[in-house]
């Protein structure tokens, strides 16, 4: 039906870190009526929302000339819009040669 996405970022946050980004975003999707429809039918299950939101908090580290690693940690709000809220964390490599 409809999505929504914002997010910020800043670069050198931190002394001595100019260049490591930290960065903030949330998105919102909302399924109308007959995907919400589809989706039941297809799951077998009841719906307890129409939207799944999520906010998401990253720090980018420039550990090296081209070695980055990026932690993140993400709330998901009715995800899949029937399961409970979740938490999600991670992180990501970026090798460049």
């Amino acid at each position: 039906d409809y999505s929504v996405s914002a997010g910020i970022a800043w670069q050198g946050v931190f002394a001595g870190r100019e260049d490591d980004i930290l960065g903030i975003a949330a998105t919102r999707a909302h399924v109308g009526p007959q995907g919400r429809e589809l989706m039941v039918s297809d799951l077998g299950t009841s719906l307890s929302s129409t939207a799944e939101s999520v906010v998401e908090l990253t720090y980018q580290a420039q550990l090296a000339r081209g070695v980055i690693v990026q932690p993140l940690i993400q709330r998901i709000f009715n995800p899949g819009l029937s399961l409970p809220d979740a938490t999600l964390a991670g992180a990501r490599l970026q090798l460049a040669f």
